[in-house]
């Protein structure tokens, strides 16, 4: 479950341990993300949590659209034709929402 902050401008004065956060089954946006990170830092991902306003150059670089470069070429050639379909059918939907 989801505890939201008591003053959401501030981050909390303590963390608990990612295991207490687990043995609770309750926590903020903090306890999650460090429980998130702990399991990225465990299977090897280089992870961090981080808090406070990101420029405006870092948040416009959306790469949404763009393929993970450690997937193989069969999965690269599967997403790319899956994103195919998903924006022509969305504009599709489009269109039959305009006329």
């Amino acid at each position: 479950d989801y505890e939201p902050l008591e003053d959401p401008s501030q981050p909390p004065v303590t963390l608990p341990s990612p295991t207490q956060v687990i043995e609770w089954c309750v926590g903020d946006c903090f306890d999650l993300a460090t429980v998130l990170v702990s399991l990225l830092l465990g299977v090897g991902y280089d992870a961090y949590v981080v808090y406070g306003k990101a420029p405006d150059w870092i948040r416009a670089r959306n790469q949404s659209q763009c393929l993970c470069p450690f997937l193989s070429d069969e999965e690269k050639s599967k997403l790319e034709t899956d994103l195919k379909d998903c924006r022509s059918s969305n504009k599709e939907n489009e269109r039959g929402q305009q006329g």
